[in-house]
Order: C-alpha cells, then sequence, then structure tokens
C-alpha cells in the first residue's frame, strides 16, 4: 500500500510528459504542421473574391483619373445603346497569388456581361502589379473578336501604352480597338519591314546563318532589360464564356434578363 502514491505519481509523470513541448516538436508533428500550414495558406490565396460591379469601368487599381474614367464610362454607354453589345473593364492591383485564367473566369461568371442568349460580352482585366492583363469574350462575339484579335489589341495597343506608363491611355485605346472589331470594322495591319532586293553576295548564306543565331540571343537579352525596367507585361489571351442574363447599369443601357 505504501508504494500507491509513487506509482500514482510515475504514471501521471509519464502522460504529462507525452504532451510534453519535446514530444509535440518531433518530426512528424513538424511535417503535419507544414502540410496544414500549406494547406491554410492556399486557402487565404484562392479567397480573392471578384470585385463588385459597379460600372461599365471598375478601375480599383486606380489607373484612370476620375474624369477619363467617366468619359470612358460615357462611351461604353453609347457604345451599348447602339449596338447592344456590353463592354466592361476590370483593373485590380494584384492577383494575391491567384491564376490569371481562373480569375478571369470567375469574373466571367461572377458578372455575366453580355446579355441571355446573346453572349455579347467582353471583359477587359488589368492586373497592375502582376502586370498582367486578359480579355474575356461573350461567345456571341467569337466570329468578330476570335483568340488572334484579342491577342494583337492586347500586343500591339493596349501593352505600348502600359510600357510607358501611360495606363489609362492604354485601357481607352484597347477598349476602342474592341469597340471597332465587334462593331465589324479591321483592325489595322502591323507594319512590316519590307525586304530590299536580295544581293548575290557570297557571304548572303553566313549572314542568314549569324542572323538566326543572334536573334534568340537579341530576344532574351531584350526580355531580361525590359523586366529590370519594369516594361514586361504578359497577356492571358481569351476565353469564351456564356452570360446568363447581363447586369443592368445605370442610365437605362442595360443588359439584363434577354
Amino acid at each position: 500500500m505504501a508504494r500507491a502514491p509513487a506509482e500514482t505519481e510515475d504514471r501521471r509523470w509519464r502522460i504529462e510528459n507525452r504532451y510534453s513541448p519535446s514530444s509535440i516538436l518531433n518530426p512528424r508533428s513538424i511535417v503535419l504542421l507544414a502540410l496544414l500550414l500549406t494547406f491554410a495558406e492556399s486557402a487565404l490565396v484562392s479567397a480573392l473574391e471578384v470585385p463588385r460591379l459597379r460600372g461599365r469601368v471598375n478601375d480599383y487599381a486606380g489607373l484612370m483619373a476620375a474624369d477619363r474614367a467617366h468619359s470612358l464610362e460615357e462611351r461604353l454607354a453609347r457604345f451599348e445603346q447602339e449596338t447592344g453589345n456590353q463592354v466592361a473593364v476590370l483593373t485590380i492591383p494584384g492577383l494575391e497569388g491567384e491564376d490569371l485564367e481562373g480569375f478571369s473566369i470567375k469574373v466571367a461568371d461572377t458578372w455575366k456581361i453580355g446579355k441571355k442568349g446573346f453572349d455579347n460580352g467582353v471583359i477587359l482585366l488589368i492586373v497592375k502589379n502582376d502586370r498582367k492583363l486578359r480579355i474575356e469574350v461573350g461567345y456571341g462575339l467569337e466570329g468578330v473578336l476570335p483568340d488572334a484579335i484579342a491577342s494583337r489589341i492586347i500586343r500591339e495597343v493596349i501593352v505600348p501604352h502600359f510600357r510607358a506608363n501611360d495606363f489609362a491611355g492604354g485601357i481607352e485605346a484597347g477598349v476602342e480597338a474592341i469597340l471597332k472589331v465587334t462593331s465589324g470594322e479591321r483592325l489595322p495591319e502591323a507594319a512590316r519591314k519590307r525586304a530590299g532586293p536580295r544581293g548575290n553576295s557570297p557571304f548572303s548564306g553566313a549572314l542568314l546563318i549569324l542572323l538566326l543565331v543572334a536573334i534568340p540571343i537579341i530576344g532574351v537579352l531584350g526580355n531580361l532589360s525590359r523586366r529590370r525596367s519594369g516594361e514586361a507585361w504578359s497577356a492571358g489571351g481569351s476565353r469564351r464564356y456564356r452570360s446568363w442574363g447581363g447586369p443592368t447599369f445605370g442610365g437605362g443601357f442595360g443588359g439584363g434578363g434577354g
């Protein structure tokens, strides 16, 4: 009977020791904790919410002065009144780790730009800090605004303005190009340098080989230079989506339930 208290004390010590800090921080626990933190971080990253649709121009990144944003809003309202097509602009500061395509799809699914049954909406998405942009196109406009044309608008019209830090000008020019194309107009052909008459120099073959080797190197160096100077913008292309009854904007130019 005299040993019972000692055994009880020893058993209690073993139970407490099982949950001591040293036992919690064993390798298995550390791995599990790291996995939990990773999953928690992923959940937070993917929780970027789609901003509220405030109108046709939704400048959450502050890329446009108020008067220019208002003018663009009115331009898009007139365009919708004339054609029935809806075009919206969204600028955000950053993706917070989310994928550009995945987020733009969420925007299209949430906003549902375009009239039901016509799918005639376009969304221009611009992510300032990530230096990315993308055009989402409704199925009803894919014939006049296919991927190739959307890509040209981004590369040839918008990005040159952005590289010069003229964000408002790039947005306005890009939107104007979208409006023209969806109205049936063609984009001007990109300028191409015309080759002069071919000579009969014996060094022409060697020059061709030299150019084939030098051009990729120059391209890589140019990309590195642009990245250092903050000029690199990447385009996310475009994707088709269906609208299930577009939004009704102020001023009576809505595209409601069709």
